[in-house]
């Protein structure tokens, strides 16, 4: 997982470990629901293949599956 302030609106993007390419982005920037403004850090979910995000400004937790 890779995130990055990218010009396509995507703050997250999942990074293929076999090919180093970008397989999906993820997690439209903005305030509504699996959307946010600047991700700060990313954990592992409690869920196998989940993790979370959390955006500073808008101080909000996110989910997002792999």
């Amino acid at each position: 997982m890779i995130s990055d302030e990218s010009e396509i609106g995507y703050l997250t993007h999942i990074i293929g470990t076999d090919s180093w390419e970008c397989l999906y982005p993820m997690g439209m920037v903005g305030y509504g629901p699996g959307e946010t403004p600047l991700v700060w850090t990313m954990e592992s979910g409690l869920e196998p293949d989940y993790f979370w995000t959390y955006g500073l400004s808008a101080k909000t937790l996110s989910q997002f599956p792999l």
